[in-house]
């Protein structure tokens, strides 16, 4: 074995010497109590025992090494009764001695020149030195273990201690190591001078050492001696240029004008990495205000961190955050991207391990930053509790002005405006909070104490704050002002903010705020235009949003959407995301506000502003299942969402689903909590199931609880109108009872009404009583005329007699009628008219009768002029409606039934009947409009072209046109009705019968029941590339659901069926829709119900006699040009029952009104022939041949027509055999005929 040297055996005495004592119970017993009076560690142990140690030296020197080491072991002793003072431990060292069996003295067994190597042996003194330099580290190891546990104030306790025990005795290293640790416990403390004083005092103990160099070096930088610091660093780096320390500081003392680039450059590329390098580069990025380049290096220092330093991930969870907070999209902090919210969630985490490991520690008050940071994290997360309790925890550590008012606004915002004041109020001196006066005021604000504010404000402003903050007061003492209506201060302030920087958007949006608020919306669009001027790529969000916002509270969406366009994240549910939503939906965006609702339906849990919304452009477009279907998912996930199920409801209405919306009717509703909007559309699906009852019983409670809202009782006095009234017990009550009120008069002729309710919320103050009031009780089953006792007192009672009883809806309507204009004058809807009485019986008015023969006049001459528009074919059917106020429907039926006017549903040409056809040769989807279903249901040529071409597209808007001349006919004229015209002077009027309004429902209903089942609703999808206000426009002038038809026709595959030839034409011309879409292109072509029935009977699937007799149908219902042939005459003389009379004389009439003289001609020339193959009476045949010939002649050149129709009816009635051109006998007795005629006319 290797001989031990003299250096390696100094080592190793101690280890021995603590290995001999605690291998002993006895001296472990005694160091235990040394342990408890605190001035006594050996120090870690080693895994050497002494008899290893003395087995390790070679056999002649092995006595003496173990008396060696038990002398060493006694000298020490004895050294430490003699430093230590407390007699309690020398007592206790003593037993330590008397527990020795050997008494030996060290001079009898240390000789010098017993040992070989005199120079591996130190004296004993020298021995004793470094045993106890060797205790002392083990004493400097225990303070290093509670610094590095972040327990400074009992590390620097300790240390002080230690310093005034062993300063004088103790040797460099000894010393320099009190210092240094001494410097890190104060450091940690926040102490910083103290700590930089203390680290350059201990480099003197040990100069050459790298790791005292660089600890002066961080000292120097801690006193900002940036020259002396680089300088030491680059002392240690000369010496050891591995040393990440020494090149962290030159990092951080680095010049501020100095690259950061080239900062970074100074350090090797390999110790970059490292944690502390790392960690300043972020520090000098995060003071160069590089917050990204910051978070690069964190992330680095954290990564390559095996120590878990709290402070990488304590600040890289606060630069995250800073990321955030400073990132303008956020605005306030109002939209939170998923990107950022999985970045303050990692802040969170971050800040969270980073506590964790300070938390019970002396450096949790310095870190108090991590636990405020981590709240407002929280609150940007939306958890409000969470935040709250963190900065409550972060103002126990430290009770900072800073915190105060987070911890302020926080209280604010969760409702506890008192704390919040008071908080506010402790801080408004703080020079770390300027902007203190500012949040009292908005939390004044908030709890109505305007003018409190007002006064703080004004007074922070003479106080002369930053800039910054006293812009932000001018704009917060306008609120103020606005809040108290003082409209001219607040203007005043405006105009002094707009006169320093006019060109300040901020400034010029309040302004525009301060003239809506007056009502002055002229003014205010000014300021919003003006301030629209200087929008750049360069302006904040901030003032974005506010432009945004103030362009919607105008209600200008367009212009509300694109600038919040340029803002809004439209992933996110915020505020911003629903305020652009409706902007995009109110400006007629469909197709954007579509896209949205579909983004944040995917993303998001189901929002009830999206369902919603996303349901209505469903239901705008026509696609009711869908609608349904968004319904219905929204209600799975919230079943008494009563708003959604309202929708759905209104949707099974608009579907014609009945059962399943009067199952929501029978489910139970508290009318009683409804909104006025809810209220409203339920009544409505009442009125639609006729529950007139429940109608009114809705109504009025809407008008009871919005008393002051005008339209509550307009919409009251409109549903009273609607209902049956007659032989309706509960509106004709003849006793008292619920739902009644009873008009009582005392003895002294006073009358006092009251109402009998069955309602716990009974308000005594209308005079409701609740049916089991003393008074309602006394009045129940009572009638006119009878006695009720009123009251009873000591010595009289009280006696009214009930003079009238009345229903309460019925009183409800008649007080609208008595009093709406009193109670809201400046509100239109409602007028009471006062005339005399007629000057005959059953007559009107003198005045309502001349009113009337005025308005009627005015109707009549406006109805001549569109009915002449309408003849010169510059209008369509749709345009027609809307100008005479009629459902189109009946314009239809009217027109039909005027042969000057008709129904214009073709031009007749042959090119327009083979374009037509072609369009139908691949059997596409038939798209069409509402008169052209009529016309098929009337001809009943529906089925055969449902099973040429499937079931027929139409719009929803078409089967609502049909609904809601059903529902018209249901409603108030279900009784009949009288229609007022003029002849001449005097006023006319047509009696519409009960039967005649009864027969018309059916015949729609019918009409209906047939679409339901071989017509299918198409969605117009163009509606979403085509802006609301351009479409409605439109249909304006041609009509909603002809709009839409032409919108499904123009889908691949589609073609347009209307009996509207300009209607066809209009959806043709791309120039003509182009006026109001521009960015969508139609071009649709179209085709008509003749062409449709001729492609069916050239095709094999219409019986020749089924296609006459609905030919002659169109024709006598004046479908113009509709053409004729010879089949088509002869259907028309069989049902005239072969005399010219109806139908054949208006069939035959189409020969007359054609331009193609030819044709007219031809078909002539083909009913007689097909006329004299005819089973007719000859007397019958001539007079129908005598009719044609009257017909083809109107008009034209009448010997040339009739040569032309004598040639074509010897070719018509001839035929070849071989060579030879014969002609048949009959000729002779048509040209006979047509002599005849001749002769008649005198030709």
């Amino acid at each position: 074995m290797e001989k031990i040297t003299g250096s390696e055996f100094q080592k190793l005495g101690n280890a021995a010497l603590y290995e001999t004592i605690n291998g002993n119970p006895e001296y472990v017993r005694i160091l235990n109590d040394l342990r408890e009076k605190g001035d006594f560690d050996p120090g870690d142990a080693t895994e050497l025992k002494k008899e290893e140690i003395c087995s390790m030296v070679s056999g002649e020197d092995r006595d003496i090494c173990c008396k060696f080491l038990e002398v060493l072991e006694r000298k020490y002793i004895e050294k430490l009764m003699e430093r230590t003072r407390d007699p309690a431990q020398k007592l206790i060292l003593k037993e330590i001695l008397e527990l020795k069996e050997r008494t030996i003295k060290s001079e009898d067994y240390v000789d010098t020149q017993m040992i070989p190597d005199t120079k591996a042996i130190v004296s004993i003194p020298e021995v004793i030195t470094t045993v106890l330099t060797t205790e002392y580290q083990a004493e400097l190891n225990h303070s290093r273990d509670l610094i590095n546990s972040y327990k400074y104030k009992e590390a620097l306790k300790f240390l002080e201690k230690l310093k005034e025990r062993i300063w004088s005795n103790a040797e460099l290293i000894v010393k320099y190591g009190i210092l240094k640790d001494m410097g890190a416990a104060k450091l940690g403390l926040g102490r910083e001078q103290e700590a930089a004083d203390l680290l350059l005092e201990a480099l003197q103990y040990n100069p050459d050492d790298e790791k005292a160099l660089c600890n002066a070096a961080f000292g120097y930088l801690l006193l900002h001696q940036l020259d002396k610091a680089k300088t030491h660093a680059t002392e240690v780096i000369e010496k050891n240029p591995a040393n990440t320390r020494a090149y962290s500081i030159i990092i951080q003392a680095s010049s501020e004008d100095e690259n950061l680039e080239d900062i970074i450059s100074k350090v090797p590329e390999p110790y970059r990495c490292n944690p502390e390098a790392a960690y300043a580069i972020s520090h000098l990025a995060r003071k160069r205000e590089n917050l990204t380049e910051s978070k690069k290096w964190l992330e680095i220092a954290v990564e390559n961190d095996k120590n878990n330093w709290p402070d990488l991930k304590g600040s890289l969870g606060e630069r995250l955050l800073e990321l955030v907070m400073k990132d303008q999209s956020t605005i306030y902090g109002t939209q939170i991207s998923d990107e950022q919210k999985n970045q303050i969630n990692r802040t969170i985490e971050l800040l969270t391990q980073a506590w964790n490991r300070v938390a019970d520690t002396d450096l949790r008050n310095l870190r108090s930053a991590w636990i405020a940071n981590r709240g407002i994290a929280r609150k940007l997360l939306g958890d409000i509790k969470g935040a709250i309790k963190d900065i409550d925890l972060a103002l126990d550590l430290d009770p900072n002005p800073v915190y105060k008012k987070y911890r302020a606004l926080l209280a604010s915002e969760d409702g506890d405006n008192e704390r919040a004041i008071q908080l506010l109020e402790e801080i408004q001196s703080a020079e770390e909070t300027p902007e203190a006066p500012l949040f009292l005021a908005m939390v004044l604000r908030n709890e109505k104490r305007s003018k409190e504010a007002i006064d703080i404000i004004n007074d922070f402003v003479r106080s002369n704050p930053p800039k910054q903050v006293e812009e932000k007061s001018h704009r917060l003492l306008i609120q103020l002002y606005i809040d108290i209506k003082d409209f001219e201060n607040a203007m005043k302030i405006s105009d002094s903010m707009r006169e320093s920087d006019p060109k300040n958007i901020l400034n010029l949006a309040i302004a525009a705020w301060i003239m809506r608020m007056q009502n002055e919306n002229a003014k205010a669009l000014s300021f919003l235009n003006e301030a629209k001027k200087y929008v750049d790529d360069s302006t904040s969000p901030e003032y974005l949003v506010e432009l945004a916002n103030e362009f919607y509270y105008l209600e200008q969406f367009d212009e509300a959407a694109n600038i919040y366009e340029k803002v809004v994240d439209k992933t996110l549910n915020t505020s911003l995301t629903r305020q652009l939503l409706i902007s995009h939906y109110e400006a007629g965006e469909l197709g954007k506000a579509l896209e949205m609702c579909q983004t944040l339906h995917q993303k998001h849990d189901p929002l009830e502003y999206v369902f919603e919304m996303e349901a209505a452009i469903q239901e705008e477009i026509g696609d009711l299942p869908e609608a349904k279907k968004i319904c219905q998912e929204y209600l799975e996930a919230h079943p008494e969402n009563f708003g959604m199920r309202l929708r759905l409801a209104l949707l099974n209405l608009h579907s014609n689903d009945l059962e399943k919306l009067d199952e929501f009717l029978r489910s139970p509703i508290d009318i009683g909590t409804l909104s006025q909007e809810h209220g409203k559309k339920l009544a409505l699906l009442y009125t639609a199931r006729n529950q007139d009852r429940k109608v009114l019983e809705i109504m009025y409670e809407m008008r009871r609880r919005y008393f002051n809202n005008s339209d509550a009782h307009l919409d009251y006095f409109h549903s009273f109108l609607q209902i049956e009234k007659e032989n309706e017990e509960w509106l004709n009550p003849s006793n008292v009872c619920v739902n009644t009120v009873v008009c009582i008069e005392d003895s002294s002729g006073k009358t006092e009404w009251y109402t009998i309710e069955d309602r716990e919320d009974a308000d005594i103050r209308r005079r409701e009583f609740n049916k089991d009031h003393q008074i309602a009780r006394k009045l129940l089953g009572k009638s006119v005329g009878d006695d009720v006792l009123l009251r009873t007192g000591k010595y009289s009672r009280e006696i009214g007699k009930i003079v009238e009883i009345k229903s309460k809806f019925v009183q409800a309507f008649q007080e609208i009628q008595n009093s709406y204009e009193k109670q809201f004058p400046d509100k239109s809807g409602l007028w009471q008219i006062k005339w005399e009485r007629p000057e005959r019986k059953g007559g009107l008015p003198k005045k309502i009768e001349e009113m009337f023969r005025e308005t009627t006049k005015e109707q009549v001459e406006r109805c001549q002029i569109i009915e002449q528009f309408y003849q010169e074919g510059k209008i369509t059917l749709g345009i027609f409606a809307h100008f005479v106020g009629r459902n189109v429907l009946e314009v239809w039926g009217n027109l039909m039934g005027n042969p000057e006017l008709g129904i214009k549903c073709c031009s007749g040409t042959s090119e327009e009947k083979r374009h037509a056809l072609s369009l139908l040769k691949d059997n596409p989807r038939l798209i069409v409009d509402a008169i052209s279903l009529m016309t098929l249901y009337e001809l009943g040529a529906g089925d055969t072209i449902v099973k040429v071409f499937g079931k027929l597209g139409i719009a929803q808007s078409t089967a609502d046109l049909l609904q809601r001349a059903i529902w018209e006919r249901k409603g108030a004229f279900s009784r009949g009705h009288i229609t007022v015209g003029i002849e001449g002077d005097n006023l006319v009027k047509q009696v519409v019968s009960a039967e005649d309004v009864e027969r018309s429902i059916k015949h729609f209903e019918g009409a209906l029941q047939w679409i339901e089942d071989n017509c299918e609703i198409v969605p117009y999808k163009a509606a979403l590339k085509i802006r609301r206000d351009k479409k409605e426009q439109l249909e304006e002038i041609l009509g909603e659901s002809f709009v839409d038809t032409v919108l499904v026709a123009g889908e691949p595959g589609n073609v347009f069926y209307s009996d509207d030839m300009l209607l066809r034409h209009f959806a043709k011309s791309d120039d003509w829709f182009r006026k109001y879409f521009e960015e969508t292109e139609f071009n649709v072509d179209g085709v008509w119900t003749q062409a449709v029935l001729m492609y069916c009977l050239n095709s094999g699937f219409l019986e020749r006699d089924s296609y006459n007799k609905m030919i002659v149908r169109l024709v006598c219902s004046h479908y113009y040009f509709t053409s004729i042939d010879a089949d088509v005459l002869i259907e028309a003389a069989r049902q005239s029952n072969w005399i010219p009379s109806e139908p054949f004389k208006t069939v035959s009439g189409i020969l007359k009104k054609t331009h193609d003289e030819n044709s007219a001609i031809n078909v002539s020339a083909d009913f007689f022939f097909d006329l004299w193959r005819q089973q007719v009476p000859v007397a019958l045949r001539n007079y129908l041949v005598l009719e044609i010939l009257d017909v083809i002649t109107d008009g034209r050149n009448k010997n040339a027509i009739l040569d032309d129709l004598i040639f074509h009816v010897k070719r018509r009635f001839s035929f070849h055999v071989g060579r030879r051109f014969l002609v048949l006998p009959v000729v002779r007795r048509v040209i006979s005929l047509i002599d005849l005629w001749k002769k008649m006319y005198m030709i």
